[in-house]
């Protein structure tokens, strides 16, 4: 039981994340010329980098075939992995007070 409460707050957290940074390709680096050329930063190889952006393919709630992409940055995840195992332990935490008949 524990397991599928902890899940259902994983992907809520997922839905509910703040939408993804500016993504590398889209970032743009002005010249000092008066034409102001635009150059397209380059982007991210090392996936390990904090602004490394990566895409999740997960499961539609109620539905067998549909998916959902769902892409951020390494740093935006982890702060997900973060509130989602926070809320987690909040529930777990809160459940064991009435466990124990204390208040």
């Amino acid at each position: 039981m524990p397991l599928i409460l902890t899940t259902t707050l994983v992907s809520l957290m997922l839905q509910a994340a703040p939408a993804p940074a500016q993504s590398a390709k889209a970032a743009e680096v002005k010249t000092e010329h008066s034409a102001e050329k635009t150059v397209a930063a380059e982007p991210i190889t090392d996936k390990n980098h904090p602004d490394y952006l990566r895409c999740r393919s997960e499961r539609v709630i109620g539905s067998l075939a549909k998916r959902k992409k769902t892409c951020l940055t390494n740093k935006q995840w982890e702060e997900v992995a973060r509130t989602g195992n926070r809320g987690a332990r909040d529930i777990v935490e809160s459940q064991q007070v009435g466990m124990n008949g204390g208040g």
